[in-house]
């Protein structure tokens, strides 16, 4: 999961140090489950999503736990194992009907918002979850993305602390720079260029160009949610990672970036999503 992200504040020594303690602890347990396989990879994905949808729910209606909730958790962590099982589409449309249901339910409140998290967090698992269980490159293309989403975050943190500059879109996230979001890219572009070379692909570049896709994906992810707290006026989804603030902080970049990985590898080979991420003719 994403590890690193530009501080909303400055931070001192030891908040930096609580922040990349937080990271590592956070990457092993990540690394661990994809590598131990896609049953337990596909666990921890669904109970990262069960939390993040307490989060969702904390964030658009100021209730955490509630009936909307269990709805939301149930049905992302449901879907999650449909997928690893081999019942990605169906999972994919369960979710659908479900955040329609719930988007219907909610439609004469303020927190019309509820609906859309099923969606924006259970969409990303099953794609997590489905690009995993290629049996022949899911665990190489599941790692290039968690390579290519942390150097996004370790880009934008190293060169928006450095550099500095010009805001990137200061309404919505006023320390991120455009510098940071420039070496972001950099970052995962340098990762896609060794990715080529430790899998002898045979066009490097067109896997240094899929790590800017993804990269640019995490980025504008990491916007999205930093706009959705913005609108209702909170800094951290919640305060459960300390020096990090919540799941939903962490996992935002890479849910966007899991997503338009999962449909560009699908299109590419439906039969094994791994390698249609991954290799090229």
């Amino acid at each position: 999961m994403s590890t690193v992200a530009e501080p909303e504040t400055p931070e001192g020594p030891g908040d930096l140090w609580q922040r990349v303690a937080s990271g590592a602890v956070l990457a092993a347990a990540s690394l661990a489950a994809v590598w131990l396989g896609s049953w337990p990879f596909a666990m921890l994905v669904g109970a990262v999503a069960a939390i993040a949808s307490w989060e969702w729910g904390r964030v658009v209606r100021g209730a955490g736990f509630d009936g909307y909730f269990g709805a939301q958790a149930v049905s992302v962590l449901l879907a999650t194992l449909l997928s690893t099982a081999g019942y990605a589409v169906p999972a994919s449309i369960g979710l659908v009907v479900v955040s329609i249901v719930l988007l219907v339910l909610r439609l004469h409140q303020k927190d019309q918002l509820t609906g859309v998290g099923v969606a924006a967090i259970g969409l990303p698992a099953v794609c997590l979850a489905l690009l995993r269980s290629d049996v022949l490159y899911g665990l190489e293309a599941v790692l290039f993305l968690f390579l290519v989403v942390w150097a996004t975050d370790i880009g934008g943190f190293v060169f928006g602390r450095t550099i500095g500059g010009p805001k990137l879109w200061p309404a919505v996230s006023p320390s991120k720079t455009w510098a940071g979001a420039l070496g972001g890219l950099l970052l995962a572009g340098i990762v896609g260029g060794v990715a080529s070379q430790v899998l002898a692909s045979r066009d490097g570049l067109a896997l240094v160009f899929v790590a800017l896709l993804l990269s640019l994906a995490a980025e504008m992810g990491d916007l999205a949610e930093s706009a959705l707290k913005r609108r209702f006026g909170l800094k951290d989804a919640s305060r459960l990672i300390p020096g990090h603030g919540g799941v939903l902080d962490r996992i935002d970049g890479l849910m966007a970036a899991a997503a338009i990985a999962t449909v560009f590898a699908m299109l590419r080979n439906p039969l094994h999503p791994g390698m249609g991420l991954l290799f090229w003719p």
